[in-house]
């Protein structure tokens, strides 16, 4: 039964490789890369990664003389909606901190306004009271 939140992902697995290269008289990636003309780089970036190519997989299978299905894993990931979201940008965050010194400068205009009222009506009581006098 498949879970909420995960899904499943097929990868080279590099033990099942490796088995299969002692079984069949490899001692090094790079002798496997060679009988399955494919580059070194090429063949240790597929090992263990979710990115290869079906090429790939058949040069590798057909150069350790097995079935394709022989030297792959299934894995059960968290899929890409379970996962948290990614992390803001730089324009982003230079957009966030523009609108937070925005806001701060909003604020201390407001509160210099309501001083400045609050002196304005403070002459104009006093002035007022002394009138009364």
């Amino acid at each position: 039964m498949k879970r909420r939140g995960t899904m499943k992902r097929t990868r080279i697995d590099r033990f099942k490789t490796k088995r299969l290269m002692e079984s069949r008289g490899f001692s090094a990636l790079q002798d496997l890369a060679d009988a399955a003309s494919i580059s070194q780089t090429t063949l240790y970036s597929v090992l263990d990664t979710y990115a290869w190519r079906c090429a790939t997989l058949d040069a590798i299978a057909n150069a350790l003389g097995c079935s394709p299905l022989d030297i792959l894993t299934v894995d059960e990931v968290e899929s890409a909606d379970a996962k948290a979201p990614p992390a803001p940008s730089a324009a982003d965050t230079a957009r966030e901190k523009q609108r937070a010194a925005l806001l701060v400068e909003a604020e201390r205009r407001e509160a210099l306004l309501r001083q400045a009222d609050g002196i304005g009506k403070g002459k104009g009581a006093g002035q007022s009271e002394a009138k009364k006098q």
